[in-house]
């Protein structure tokens, strides 16, 4: 099925992403079309994108270990819901809805 995400590719897709990644020939193409922004920053620095925003990294060349952390917000009515393509729900350490419905602010 085209879409379909593989079963716990949670486990595997921060390692080697390989659903979903453009073919050289749609890099090509987009890169042609739009150019390409490579931010720099100083160690310790941090960058703030949407997550939709087509994105990469290169490995890490430095002797050090290299984290990551991702935060992710949901507009209210974008809550976790069933998955569109995979057989089962992202573990919950990983996606959840809040416990509380929120309150809205005036």
């Amino acid at each position: 099925m085209p879409g379909e995400t593989p079963e716990d590719n949670h486990k595997s897709s921060l390692k080697a992403q390989e659903v979903g990644v453009p073919s050289p020939e749609a890099l090509t193409e987009l890169v042609a079309e739009h150019g390409i922004e490579a931010p720099k920053g100083k160690a310790g620095g941090l960058l703030l994108f949407d997550c939709n925003t087509l994105h990469a990294s290169n490995a890490n060349l430095s002797p050090d270990p290299r984290s990551n952390v991702f935060f992710v917000f949901n507009r209210l009515d974008n809550r976790c819901d069933a998955p569109y393509a995979a057989a089962k729900q992202r573990p919950d350490f990983l996606a959840h809805s809040p416990d509380q419905p929120a309150q809205q602010y005036r």
